[in-house]
């Protein structure tokens, strides 16, 4: 692939991205309910008023894993799925189907890195006037770990997108694999565990488990970052201890990144060049 083609490819999808101004009302919109989770984050406890970092930063952690993988899947089926007139017009220039592809997913994933980014400074600024500091590198992991994680979920999109051929079908399958990989997972887990319980099947389950979905792994990530090993559940725990240790626990969560970050990519950009548009 040409470099040049497709950071043209990237950049061009990058500022139709942000004039679509989707990516830029997800920002505005993120910023907005960090805001209210910090300030009314210990209403429970009778207090109202902006907290720290750090419990800023655990409170949005769930809402990043909920929100930033909805937008890439959203963005990848938009951008993938064009009117058949556009399309022709692109891929009537010099340029290979694959290059195409990577370049689009390389200016959607910057997209939506930077939009999430953004709702997390723009909060982190009034954070910052209002309470200090302190717990600012724990709540930018979170921030960095949810931008990346918007990132992996471009690829799947993509290749949501191209598998299905049509907008509405891929809008329907964005919204059906986010569905599944958010709520509907910890539960068929958990059922999978439970038909398995006490033998070696169901550890080798819940250890698949983490590798298998890339919102358990940003998930353990910060959980780790904000509490320390202790704080992780029974999946990461038992693959920990099939592993041997944090450190090659660390080592094969980094591998399962990767593989989420190329795999659907990869894939996406086969069926893409072999698809009749």
């Amino acid at each position: 692939m040409r470099l040049r083609i497709l950071a043209t490819v990237a950049a061009t999808e990058l500022k139709l991205a942000v004039r679509s101004r989707l990516v830029v009302l997800f920002a505005a919109t993120f910023a907005l309910l960090a805001l209210a989770l910090s300030y009314f984050g210990l209403t429970t406890a009778g207090y109202a008023g902006f907290d720290s970092f750090s419990r800023t930063a655990a409170s949005l952690l769930n809402l990043g894993l909920y929100l930033v993988p909805l937008l890439a899947l959203v963005l990848g089926s938009l951008s993938l799925t064009p009117p058949r007139g556009e399309a022709e017009i692109l891929l009537s220039q010099p340029i290979a189907r694959a290059e195409v592809l990577v370049g689009k997913v390389a200016g959607l994933a910057a997209a939506v890195f930077v939009s999430t980014l953004g709702g997390f400074a723009a909060a982190g600024v009034v954070v910052a006037l209002k309470v200090g500091n302190e717990g600012f590198a724990r709540y930018a992991a979170v921030a960095a770990g949810s931008s990346l994680l918007g990132v992996l979920f471009v690829g799947l999109g993509a290749l949501l997108a191209v598998s299905t051929g049509r907008r509405d079908r891929a809008l329907g399958a964005s919204l059906l694999a986010w569905f599944a990989l958010v709520f509907l997972y910890d539960l068929l887990v958990l059922g999978g565990s439970n038909l398995y319980a006490g033998g070696a099947a169901m550890r080798h389950v819940l250890a698949a488990s983490v590798l298998l979905n890339p919102i358990e792994l940003a998930r353990g990530a910060g959980l780790v970052v904000l509490s320390g090993v202790h704080s992780l559940g029974p999946a990461w725990g038992t693959l920990i201890r099939t592993l041997g240790g944090p450190s090659l626990a660390a080592a094969w969560a980094s591998a399962a990144v990767l593989f989420w970050l190329v795999l659907p990519t990869a894939l996406a950009a086969r069926v893409y060049a072999r698809r009749d548009l």
